[in-house]
């Protein structure tokens, strides 16, 4: 891969690049030469070979590319030297050529065409990777550089020159060697995102050259140990690894594949310098050319190829390609992770695992690691995979100890011995939302309640938000009864301890039960009791209200009969005044039941006469209709017991009784009065006024009962009577209606229509006045008649049209008669100047401008006749006469018509 070999040896004293001839393998091929010498750098995976080639004294090198058994020199940017370091995929060359000022120019060939890289002179670019991203040495060996498409960038020293970044791979990672700082010695280093490494060197080694880098990050290289000996290495994860030699003592390593093979060159115990091949802790000596005994191994391909040079029976050593039998291939892949189920409580047991396959070329042995976030949930061993097979990994998560949260699904299988597609080792799979146990949580409001009176029951959750939602609640209320939700209302219809039960599921099936228990007492009842039932005024009277059932916690609350009240189980009250009062005592428990009891009291003074008999007289309305029953009530006190009520209405007529019912006949302002005769034939009275309105009458019309589709009609309806606050309520016979004393209304279609008004007023409390009317909506039509179709130029024709429809007439009549003349009226006539065939119409026009056409039979005008009609041949005047006759008589008809619908309008 590198010229830099050269600089390489020229540091080695003593080691001859090309020594004697020895026999070589059988798999190693001459490339051959464009002179004398060549030399193979690099190889790409399409067989695409690189390097240089040169005469006997090694001047003027040439670049070459081998392709297809064919070398091809690159060419040169104007000068007599030019060398290729390296080719990547896409077939992009790089490497060093002269310009025609002899200044060292670093260049980059690609499709036939060498472009100056513009990086400083005396440069040479030594790599490139896939991306196109070229690394190499530039101002006579100062600086090492990155060219990115365009943009260089200067990579720093560990210390001093000489700098060399001698590979890249496709992550960027760049690899070289430079001076350090005391200038004794060259240091290995790795540059990556800005940042330059020394990558050491083992113990006792004075100094290092890192040469190559694969895509595991893997480098090989060389260094000097402590007796001066060269030595190839290999870093590779931290570790640096000295790859032995081939008897000799001396090794160098030039480049490396992604299987983390290493080629180089090393000493054999017979002194002479072989090509070998590394490969995981064997060295393998590739052997030269028939006839010959040195080589050297540049760089390899992951397809096997080796290239570099190697001498033999010609005088000069060449280029050579070594095919090797494909290289063992270690991969692993995960292609699958899976958990079920996704979302579960703590403490649920979840099945996580995936698949993995081998995708390399051998039977392999791995351990696969599952993850739950940064949890290692557990490692199974897949044993003896077949290549191209795939093995399943099932692992069970015991949660019980897990914190709520997220965990994300990660499958790892463990890298194999040599592998370097590490890239598919580790799938990530789905989110495993682990969430606490579910608690329910049980209330209801209020505990103690009596039968039949409403609990709120409310069910709740630990809070947690979505995705572990949504819940559904359900309950349980001991009784039989059941419903859905969070909250809940229930009535229990018995007493006793009930235990209502919410339970509440989550979305991934975990259950929570809860129960709340409710005490239901039976209805409250209470007697009431006084420790006297009969006593004068001023004396105290002790009440005890006594309640049985109910929830307890019991208020009291007494009315005395006296408008006066109290509180407690146990009140007393003194009466003031003599009479019966009746004393209700009102209990209420914890739950809101409510029992009601009273006890009746006399309070009479023997000494003193009785208060004077009084009445009271009242009205269930002070205002209705004529017809409509009025409630009348009256109430007695004082006086002596039993009382009589006697009734006189005002109208004329009585009744009996406290409570009575009359409807009055005739509208007017009333006065009823209420006679109360108690048992000692006192008498009082009380009079109430009621006002009577008569049951309002309603009048009703329309603006025209006849008119034509679409025609805007104005319906009008008066009331009279009653109250005299009305409302009006339309309802016109096609599903619409209307509200007010004034509306309007079009009707769409034709028909016979009829509209009712509803009134009401505010008193009435019977049924409103209602009225209806007719309308006709039909369309405008026209019959027309005409004397003869058949005429002569000249001869005067009569025309009649008659109209119906519509909105009726007053109706006008416009006559077309075919050649341009008009004419109005029922009747109308016309004479045709000239021979030929019209067609007349009529058009007809109702009173508020709905119309139609009438269109008459076609009217066929000759010219006249030449010869002289003889006496007897003279128009028949009874003929014309008659049909005059007709046509008058068709217009008196029309008229008639028209003044009898204008005379049933009216």
């Amino acid at each position: 891969m590198l010229p830099a070999i050269l600089v390489i040896a020229s540091l080695i004293a003593g080691i001859p690049l090309i020594a004697r001839s020895a026999s070589a393998d059988g798999f190693i091929q001459d490339l051959g030469s464009l002179d004398s010498f060549s030399h193979a750098r690099a190889v790409n995976e399409l067989g695409q070979i690189v390097g240089e080639s040169t005469n006997d004294d090694f001047r003027n090198p040439r670049a070459t590319l081998w392709e297809n058994g064919t070398m091809t020199d690159l060419g040169s940017l104007g000068g007599g030297t030019a060398f290729a370091n390296d080719v990547n995929e896409a077939g992009q060359i790089v490497g060093g050529t002269t310009d025609a000022s002899g200044y060292q120019r670093a260049f980059l060939w690609e499709n036939g065409v060498m472009t100056d890289l513009g990086v400083q002179p005396d440069g040479s670019a030594l790599a490139i990777n896939d991306k196109g991203q070229i690394v190499g040495t530039m101002n006579g060996e100062r600086q090492g550089f990155l060219w990115d498409h365009g943009t260089i960038t200067d990579l720093g020293t560990l210390g001093g020159p000489p700098v060399y970044a001698s590979g890249v791979n496709n992550a960027g990672q760049i690899v070289g060697w430079s001076g350090s700082t005391s200038g004794s010695a060259f240091r290995p280093w790795l540059w990556e995102n800005g940042t330059l490494t020394d990558l050491g060197t083992p113990v006792g080694f004075t100094w290092g050259q890192a040469l190559d880098i694969n895509e595991a990050g893997q480098v090989a290289g060389f260094g000097f140990n402590a007796t001066g000996s060269a030595r190839a290495l290999l870093w590779s994860g931290g570790q640096m690894t000295d790859l032995g030699d081939l008897g000799g003592g001396i090794s160098l390593a030039f480049g490396i594949d992604d299987a983390g093979q290493i080629v180089g060159w090393s000493a054999t115990a017979k002194s002479e310098h072989h090509a070998f091949l590394w490969d995981a802790g064997v060295m393998t000596d590739l052997g030269t050319l028939p006839g010959g005994y040195e080589s050297t191994g540049d760089d390899l391909s992951n397809a096997g190829r080796i290239v570099g040079q190697a001498s033999g029976s010609n005088a000069a050593p060449h280029a050579v390609l070594w095919t090797l039998p494909p290289a063992p291939v270690h991969d692993i892949a995960v292609t699958q992770a899976g958990a079920s189920p996704l979302s579960a409580a703590v403490g649920t047991p979840i099945y996580v695992g995936g698949w993995v396959m081998n995708q390399g070329t051998q039977t392999e042995s791995v351990d696969v690691t599952v993850y739950a976030g940064s949890i290692v949930v557990g490692t199974a061993t897949v044993q003896d995979l077949a290549p191209n097979a795939f093995a399943g990994v099932s692992l069970t998560w015991n949660t019980s100890a897990v914190e709520p949260g997220s965990y994300q699904l990660r499958v790892e299988a463990a890298a194999l011995r040599n592998e370097t597609d590490l890239g598919d080792n580790t799938l990530v799979g789905a989110t495993i939302e682990i969430h606490p146990l579910i608690e329910a949580m049980a209330s209801a409001n209020p505990i103690d309640t009596d039968v039949g009176m409403a609990v709120a029951f409310t069910c709740s959750k630990t809070d947690w938000s979505t995705p572990f939602g949504p819940y559904e609640f359900a309950w349980d209320f001991g009784d039989g009864g059941t419903a859905a939700g969070d909250t809940a209302t229930h009535r229990y219809g018995a007493s006793g301890t009930m235990t209502a039960t919410c339970s509440v599921v989550d979305a991934s099936g975990g259950n929570a039960t809860a129960s709340v228990e409710v005490a239901v007492y039976a209805l409250p009842s209470v007697t009431a009791i006084a420790d006297r039932t009969s006593a004068e005024p001023g004396t105290p009277i002790t009440f005890t209200a006594t309640p049985t059932g109910g929830s307890g916690g019991f208020s009291y609350n007494w009315g005395f009969g006296d408008r006066s009240s109290g509180d407690g189980a146990v009140v007393a009250h003194t009466y003031t005044d003599a009479g019966q009062y009746t004393a209700i005592v009102t209990t209420r428990d914890s739950a809101g039941g409510v029992a009601a009891n009273t006890v009746t009291v006399t309070i009479s003074s023997p000494t003193s006469p009785p208060a004077p008999l009084a009445a009271h007289a009242f009205a269930g309305s002070t205002a209705t209709q004529v017809g409509i029953a009025v409630s009348f009530a009256c109430m007695a006190r004082d006086g002596t017991q039993p009382y009589e009520f006697a009734w006189d209405f005002g109208d004329e007529t009585g009744g009996e009784g406290a409570a009575i019912a009359h409807a009055y006949g005739l509208p007017g302002t009333k006065t009823a009065t209420c006679t109360v005769t108690d048992a000692g034939g006192n008498r009082a009275t009380f009079s109430v006024v009621v006002e009577i309105y008569s049951v309002p009458t309603v009048a009703a019309s329309v603006d025209r009962p006849n008119a034509g589709p679409g025609t805007e009609l104005t319906f009008t309806a008066t009331a009279t009577g009653g109250s005299g606050t009305f409302t009006f309520d339309w309802a016109f016979g096609d599903e619409s209606s209307a509200t007010g004393p004034m509306v309007t209304h079009p009707y769409a279609s034709p028909g016979r229509y009829t509209a009712i008004v509803i009134v009401r007023d505010a008193a009435g409390g019977g049924a409103p006045a209602t009225i209806a009317l007719t309308v006709t909506i039909s369309e405008v039509t026209a019959m027309a008649t005409l004397a003869t179709t058949s005429a002569v130029e000249g001869d005067t024709i009569s025309f009649a049209a008659v109209a119906s429809g519509g909105a009726g007439g007053p109706y006008t009549y416009h006559w077309e008669f075919g050649d341009g003349a008009t004419g109005t009226g029922a009747t109308a006539s016309h004479s045709y100047s000239k021979a030929g065939t019209y067609t007349p119409t009529v058009t007809v026009t109702d009173a508020y401008g709905a119309s139609a056409e009438k269109v008459l039979p076609i009217i066929t005008v000759r010219g006249p006749i030449a010869t002289v009609q003889p006496a007897s041949s003279s128009p028949d005047l009874t003929v014309l006469v008659v049909w005059g006759v007709l046509v008058i008589a068709a217009s008196a008809a029309v008229a008639l018509a028209i003044l009898r619908r204008t005379q049933r309008r009216a």
